[in-house]
């Protein structure tokens, strides 16, 4: 006798089990050559659970299983994979977390969480490699949010100072970040709080993704030290690459050099930091610890790159490593 499922409750459960095997299969997932416990190279194939390929090491201190989930960015997480699909295509339209909460029934941290979860493996897998060509240096600053903090508050004196400087329009200088961008690609985003200076973060990190060929444009940018870096740069490119974009030096009535060129700033790198803020303020403060997180985020979904979310999933889910809750935390956890 056919039993008749009237609520097509099996056909959900079959659509839920093949989804998740081909979300996890050998050609969606990163291939192991090593067991993830251990670091040992020699690990044989140990069965399949819910059609995931299961393996275990043959190190005999070791001897622990792992599969295809062990180190995926959505390891642990107990609900159904479509609800990961649909929680990154949320996040793509800007959606609250309060909102994707109520849509996708879960709680509140639980989306955020999430939320994190995605912007770690974006920011680490998403980041330009080099900048070979021209790069853009711009930079800018914002005020300080402790929002969601539970020990750190505003003195009544800061909280007064905040009021005043937004009431007169006065420019922050609590926060800055350093804005790297090389024609329309993915820009490079660095945050950086106080007693921290930008001069030392352009130094130490930026400069390294810069090719020895790659012609520097400051747009704007107040500090003395970094515009001393780019002068000697830009003195060491070829000649050809001086001639075209015009780079000189030249000094002012005080005797100071400083940069002259005929790079001309696109429209797109020229509105971005306005279109940055906008964006920003959707969000309705942002805690100041999260801020290069929600930047990366930016700079991926308004690129000139074509991504849609199932692209995306599939990436973090080929390119990225799971992120506990914990690390999350002691990663973030008032660290500024």
């Amino acid at each position: 006798m056919i039993e008749t499922d009237y609520t097509f409750k099996k056909i959900e459960e079959y659509k839920e089990k093949i989804l998740k095997e081909q979300i996890y299969s050998e050609y969606n997932v990163k291939k192991y050559e090593s067991c993830p416990h251990c670091g040992c190279t020699h690990f044989i194939k140990h069965g399949k659970y819910e059609g995931i390929q299961r393996y275990r090491c043959k190190n005999d201190q070791c001897r622990k299983t792992f599969s295809s989930t062990t180190c995926s960015v959505w390891k642990y997480l107990k609900h159904k994979p479509e609800k990961w699909l649909k929680f990154i295509e949320l996040m793509c339209e800007n959606i609250s977390l309060q909102r994707c909460a109520d849509i996708l029934n879960i709680t509140i941290s639980t989306a955020f969480y999430w939320r994190h979860k995605v912007f770690h493996g974006i920011e680490n897998y998403y980041k330009p490699k080099s900048f070979k060509e021209h790069i853009v240096v711009s930079d800018f600053y914002t005020h300080k949010c402790y929002k969601g903090s539970r020990s750190k508050h505003f003195t009544k004196e800061q909280s007064l100072n905040n009021k005043i400087s937004r009431l007169f329009a006065y420019v922050p200088n609590d926060v800055g970040i350093l804005i790297c961008v090389e024609g329309d690609e993915i820009p490079l985003i660095n945050v950086k709080y106080e007693k921290e200076k930008l001069i030392y973060d352009f130094e130490k990190s930026i400069s390294n993704y810069i090719d020895k060929n790659c012609y520097i444009h400051l747009n704007k940018v107040r500090w003395r030290k970094i515009e001393e870096f780019t002068m000697e740069h830009n003195k060491n490119l070829p000649c050809g690459v001086i001639k075209k974009y015009g780079f000189k030096i030249r000094k002012n009535w005080n005797g100071i050099p400083h940069i002259e060129d005929k790079f001309q700033v696109s429209s797109n790198i020229g509105k971005f930091i306005g279109k940055l803020n906008s964006w920003l303020y959707r969000f309705k403060g942002i805690a100041t610890k999260y801020l290069n997180h929600y930047f990366n985020f930016y700079s991926l979904i308004h690129s000139s790159r074509h991504f849609d979310s199932i692209k995306i999933f599939r990436d973090l889910l080929k390119n990225s490593f799971f992120t506990s809750c914990y690390k999350l935390k002691s990663s973030h956890l008032e660290n500024y």
